[in-house]
């Protein structure tokens, strides 16, 4: 993937542009932005994250992240139905806590919710999660709680292949198999940007995330 000076040089001075909005604008709202990033395991999400972080702390906007619950889950065994039960309630318990919190800042879930909807559907299919509860964990996303939840969400998908190359090996959950019957959901029902191993594409990948159009309520730039 190659990308010329000049298109670079756009793309940095856009950031720097869109940096400057938010910190002249981001305190006139009176609430957070929240901010999804989902989709297929080793497709770049935590890269870009952890990029993001560094470069909104830099420049002094408010930040918070919220790490992949799969990070600290304590329960070990991935099979049991009581893994995802728990990774449920955690980001439930998280959005909670950052939702009450009307201060403006950017949030940025590494996985968040919406990303559990391909998952509990995945957990069927492997037999971790039984059908009928599935069908329960999914009516929480019709409450009122949750219709007022409106993050801007950004999926990232890789093919299989590059998937367990990148883990290194095939294991519990990121193998061929597994991949595959993840990324399904996917199409077509949802846009999703494909990223490669390029860091020019995480790099170039970052003014999308600093349009004035976040603050479309009641504000301009």
């Amino acid at each position: 993937m190659e990308y010329s000076v000049e298109t670079i040089e756009a793309q940095k001075n856009r950031i720097e542009e869109n940096l400057k909005f938010m910190q002249s604008n981001l305190g006139k709202i009176n609430e957070p932005i929240f901010i999804e990033l989902i989709g297929t395991a080793k497709s770049g999400k935590t890269t870009l994250l952890n990029n993001m972080t560094a470069l909104l702390t830099k420049n002094n906007i408010p930040m918070q992240k919220r790490a992949e619950t799969a990070e600290y889950n304590p329960i070990e065994n991935k099979d049991l139905e009581e893994y995802n039960i728990w990774m449920y309630s955690e980001l439930m318990r998280n959005l909670s806590e950052d939702m009450s919190n009307a201060s403006p800042r950017v949030v940025i879930y590494d996985r968040g919710m919406l990303d559990r909807l391909p998952w509990i559907d995945f957990s069927v299919k492997d037999g971790s999660i039984p059908p009928e509860d599935s069908v329960i964990l999914k009516h929480l996303f019709e409450s009122q709680f949750m219709k007022r939840y409106k993050p801007l969400t950004y999926g990232f998908v890789t093919s299989p292949e590059i998937s367990v190359l990148r883990k290194g090996r095939e294991g519990r959950l990121v193998n061929l198999k597994s991949v595959k019957l993840f990324n399904s959901p996917w199409y077509p029902s949802v846009s999703i940007f494909e990223y490669l191993a390029e860091p020019c594409a995480i790099i170039c990948s970052l003014p999308r995330f600093y349009q004035p159009p976040w603050f479309g309520r009641g504000l301009s730039a």
